[in-house]
């Protein structure tokens, strides 16, 4: 990944979901769309729906508009 953020092996591999948490809130401190497909995975494969709600909250915001004006993105849109 191109972005400063926390391992994100640890996130998907961690089972304690305090450690999970405290990744998903660092990914989103970060404030990149870059951390969306790593969050479009993350609750692909999350068990726990606290963590799943977490993610998707985050996700949807990193994914406003404002925040997707980015060379990846060059339609100012995300689809999911």
């Amino acid at each position: 990944m191109n972005f400063n953020c926390p391992d994100t092996s640890i996130l998907f591999e961690s089972p304690d979901p305090e450690i999970r948490r405290r990744l998903l809130l660092r990914l989103s401190e970060q404030g990149s769309p870059d951390a969306i497909p790593v969050l479009v995975a993350y609750l692909k494969q999350e068990s726990n729906a606290e963590l799943r709600e977490l993610a998707a909250q985050l996700l949807k915001a990193l994914s406003a508009p404002e925040k997707l004006k980015s060379r990846r993105d060059p339609y100012g849109i995300f689809r999911i």
